[in-house]
């Protein structure tokens, strides 16, 4: 309900969630049930989060005598977690020294400043507020670890609305691997065949589809519209204020 302490996935794990997510199902396909809960991913799809992103990555880039980078370059770098990000701006492999030097050092500027220039998307609070006055539970699932996610949920004044937050750094696995939702799932008791997932990039259709879950892409975030297309997600939305109607048709 609003306002409850979030539920986190490392709180709820269960053995045998990982072997669950990495199985495909051999089960006949089944009807469909209802919705039962919305799961929603967070950058560039519920806020606009690029310009603090950027400014921590850059403030990382020149403490360790490297060039800036703009916002079009980050932009393309970011949707599958911190270490991701760095590791792209550094063209460096995700396991290097350089890298897990320079993502503490990103995380720490990040946390002293999530939200200065981050806003919400346009609907993102009229719909996150019209299906909890409906009685829907949400939930929010997303690459970025957890400390820099609570933080920015905070400042944005989001907390309350989440019954269930799961972290890139929850689990041994992040989008678009099925886990995270696979976890989410059993912490709102719920079968991921009535899950609608939401979001704007293919990591996001594709952990859905592998979870067996309903996707909803929305356009314009941080994906190029190209690669979304070719995800295949179930829906797709040029914004999130199409959602409510699109939820009843289900």
């Amino acid at each position: 309900m609003a306002g409850a302490p979030l539920k986190s996935a490392s709180n709820t794990a269960r053995s045998g969630s990982a072997t669950a997510a990495g199985a495909p199902s051999s089960r006949p396909e089944r009807k469909r049930q209802r919705a039962a809960a919305v799961g929603f991913d967070l950058d560039g799809t519920l806020v606009d989060s690029l310009e603090d992103i950027r400014a921590a990555l850059n403030l990382t880039l020149v403490e360790l005598g490297r060039a800036p980078l703009g916002s079009e370059e980050v932009r393309g770098y970011v949707g599958d977690g911190a270490a991701k990000l760095v590791a792209r701006a550094l063209a460096a492999p995700s396991g290097h020294p350089d890298v897990i030097t320079a993502e503490a050092r990103f995380t720490a500027h990040y946390l002293a400043a999530p939200a200065v220039h981050t806003t919400l998307l346009p609907g993102a609070m009229t719909v996150l507020t019209t299906l909890r006055a409906r009685g829907a539970p949400l939930a929010l699932c997303t690459n970025k670890p957890r400390l820099p996610t609570l933080a920015l949920l905070d400042a944005l004044e989001l907390t309350p609305l989440f019954d269930v937050v799961v972290c890139g750094d929850d689990l041994p696995e992040r989008k678009p691997s099925p886990l995270p939702l696979l976890q989410l799932c059993q912490a709102l008791d719920i079968s991921p065949r009535s899950l609608v997932f939401v979001g704007d990039g293919p990591q996001d259709v594709l952990a859905a589809r592998r979870a067996g879950s309903v996707s909803v892409a929305v356009t314009g975030g941080f994906a190029e519209a190209a690669a979304l297309a070719q995800s295949k997600p179930s829906h797709t939305l040029p914004d999130l204020l199409g959602l409510p109607a699109l939820l009843e048709r289900l």
